[in-house]
């Protein structure tokens, strides 16, 4: 993500704080967030991460087989 726009005094920072992406990003982590442990670790088994059983999955250094897409 670009985070100078262009000013009539040439380049400008922009502070992460007002780009799209880190808004995008506090939403995500707000949402998160919200949600009881449950379904936060069901999130990590959806995402390939963890087993149902808890393993780490191999992708992400465990021992578990990666899951299957």
């Amino acid at each position: 993500m670009n985070r100078f726009r262009r000013t009539k005094n040439g380049l400008e920072l922009i502070p992460w704080e007002e780009t799209e992406e880190y808004k995008v990003h506090q939403r995500a982590m707000s949402q998160f967030d919200a949600m009881t442990g449950k379904e936060q670790f069901q999130t990590f088994i959806d995402a390939g991460i963890y087993t149902k059983d808890g393993e780490l999955t191999q992708r992400y250094g465990g021992t578990a087989p990666n899951t299957e897409e």
